[in-house]
């Protein structure tokens, strides 16, 4: 293949792939777009700027340049990113093109996920920029690149709340690889602190917004909600002895019985874990969105109907809830938990095989933190954490873990790479 051909072709393939995925379906509005677009209080402010901000710029036609916008974000996203890691890792010209198939993937359905009016569309392109940018700063060390990785997080937590763990996740892949450098320990102690921090700078952030457009300094209260619902999921009725807050009891005892009475807990599940955890998996928005969470709003809002107020001791209660309850069921709810996280990864045989590939690079890091073990301990940190969080929170779907399909490409081609000396992963 020739220079120029090599040079211009992932461009043009990644142009043509995207025409193609953005004729495929029209604006898709769903509940969640709507909920972006009545500025909630549970959503995350990033989207609902992006929403309203085209809306304010063309009122009639912003669903449609939305998908445009995204699609274009995707392949600027997907070039810069494409284009770091063939000038950082020096490998064959078809193990390049490969990394384009998870790249593009998101863009075609199922996930369509230009066209799903959502914080996906927005998350996507800012979580392949914040990896371009911190493999920049791992390759070159320069303080412009950590700028960048910093700020672009920040967006990123603004967009989705399960990407606050990477903050500190670069923090300590960089910390580890830095030790062996001619870094001055100064700056590397700075730039560890600013990834470790940023989290907090995050929350902060995020809690001034809901100080400004709904009145309190709060987080997003939306994250013990979703939480929640497994530890409802696997409870049993007399749960509600050891539940000492009068609200949370009250609540507890409404929604148990609403999933009970169709036959959505695990002790109604028969056959195995697996199945149980899929009766869970498939009914999720009944047992959170359409039980708890509404239950819970309008319960606090007959308390005190002031505006926005009923989401936050809502999420309070399901704080309260979801420790209560998985003391109670440890055993049931680890199982049931575990069963998630396998199904993410949609068989454990490429759990264990990914799990193994990150283990043995961590201790080939820790020996020598060499660049090719630094992608891949940092690409099984990133794969893993998400996969743990997504079970953790809510129910393991692709719309929440795609966003790592590549890294676990990038894994797979690094790990079988023939010639893994040191001067292949260049600046």
């Amino acid at each position: 293949m020739t220079q120029s051909v090599k040079k211009y072709l992932p461009n043009l393939l990644i142009i043509l792939a995207l025409i193609i995925a953005y004729m495929m379906s029209n604006a898709i509005w769903s509940f969640d777009s709507a909920s972006y677009y009545r500025v909630d209080m549970k959503r995350f402010p990033m989207y609902t700027l992006w929403l309203r901000g085209w809306e304010f710029i063309s009122t009639n036609h912003y669903k449609e340049i939305i998908v445009i916008a995204q699609v274009i974000l995707g392949g600027l996203a997907i070039g810069t990113i494409f284009k770091t890691l063939q000038r950082v890792i020096k490998w064959s010209w078809h193990s390049d093109y490969l990394l384009l198939i998870p790249l593009l993937l998101p863009y075609f359905p199922p996930l369509l996920t230009a066209h799903n009016l959502t914080s996906e569309g927005l998350a996507y392109p800012l979580y392949l920029w914040m990896i371009n940018y911190f493999i920049q700063f791992i390759v070159s060390n320069k303080r412009s690149h950590l700028l960048l990785t910093l700020v672009i997080f920040l967006a990123l937590c603004f967009t989705r709340g399960q990407f606050i763990i990477v903050g500190p996740i670069f923090a300590v892949v960089y910390a580890l690889y830095a030790r062996n450098k001619k870094f001055k320990k100064t700056v590397v102690a700075l730039h560890f602190l600013l990834l470790a921090l940023s989290p907090i700078a995050s929350k902060i952030i995020d809690a001034s917004y809901h100080k400004a457009v709904h009145g309190f300094f709060v987080t997003t209260p939306y994250s013990y909600v979703n939480i929640s619902t497994l530890p409802l999921y696997v409870a049993k009725a007399s749960d509600s002895i050891s539940i000492p807050d009068k609200h949370a009891k009250h609540l507890f005892t409404a929604s148990y019985n609403t999933i009970d009475s169709l036959g959505l807990t695990h002790q109604q599940a028969t056959g195995t874990l697996e199945e149980s955890y899929m009766v869970f998996h498939n009914n999720f928005p009944v047992i959170c969105n359409q039980n708890f969470h509404k239950k819970a709003r309008d319960y606090f809002e007959h308390i005190d109907n002031t505006p926005h107020y009923s989401s936050i001791p809502a999420e309070q209660t399901a704080k309260t809830l979801t420790y209560t309850l998985i003391i109670n069921n440890w055993k049931t709810y680890l199982a049931i938990y575990w069963e998630g996280v396998k199904h993410g990864f949609t068989s454990i045989y490429i759990l264990i095989f990914l799990l193994i590939v990150s283990i043995y690079s961590f201790i080939k890091f820790i020996k020598n933190p060499n660049k090719k073990h630094t992608f891949i301990v940092l690409s099984g940190l990133l794969l893993f954490s998400n996969a743990l969080i997504v079970g953790l929170a809510c129910h393991s779907i692709q719309r929440y873990l795609f966003y790592n399909y590549v890294l676990a490409t990038l894994m797979c081609l690094l790990i079988f790479n023939p010639k893994p000396n040191e001067n292949e992963y260049r600046t």
